[in-house]
């Protein structure tokens, strides 16, 4: 379960990534507000912000925070390349970021899927070799089994010396 809420976190993360260059999402509308976030190292991992009017604010790539002001026009159809800031064409591109995600995030989910194919492998061994010894101990977890045992061993301990021969 923990596997596939990882591998469902790193499509969303990669999803999340793609918005920001717009290149998935449709924009029309005008910016009413414009903000940049700074982060632990200005510079490097600050977040822009930009505010549509009708409210909805979405985190863009610097390259098109920098080409934009309040009270641009902006329009783009989903899954196109360019962007009418003002109706002046700009070309944007996959960011940075995204392109790094699209190799990171797919060996994250191939570990996660290893590892849990080893831990099933290993569960699986561990089961067959507990079942092949002379004394088979009961590996279901099981306490009523546990109990037949424990108790049939107390059993045979509490007899007289002289039956046990």
């Amino acid at each position: 379960m923990l596997c596939i809420l990882g591998c469902l976190l790193a499509v969303a993360n990669l999803w999340y990534t793609a918005v920001r260059s717009t290149i998935p999402i449709a924009i029309d509308g005008i910016i009413e507000g414009h903000e940049k976030r700074l982060e632990k190292k200005p510079g490097v991992d600050d977040v822009f912000i930009i505010t549509m009017d009708g409210g909805w604010a979405f985190q863009v790539d610097a390259a098109i925070f920098d080409a934009t002001d309040v009270s641009a026009v902006l329009h783009k159809n989903p899954w196109s390349s360019e962007l009418s800031i003002n109706s002046e064409m700009h070309r944007i591109d996959w960011s940075t970021d995204f392109r790094r995600m699209c190799i990171v995030m797919p060996i994250a989910c191939l570990a996660m899927i290893a590892t849990l194919i080893l831990t099933w492998r290993r569960l699986g061994e561990s089961s067959i070799t507990a079942t092949d010894g002379e004394n088979p101990q009961p590996n279901s977890g099981d306490s009523r089994e546990l109990a037949a045992s424990s108790a049939s061993s107390q059993h045979l301990s509490r007899q007289p010396r002289d039956h046990q021969r």
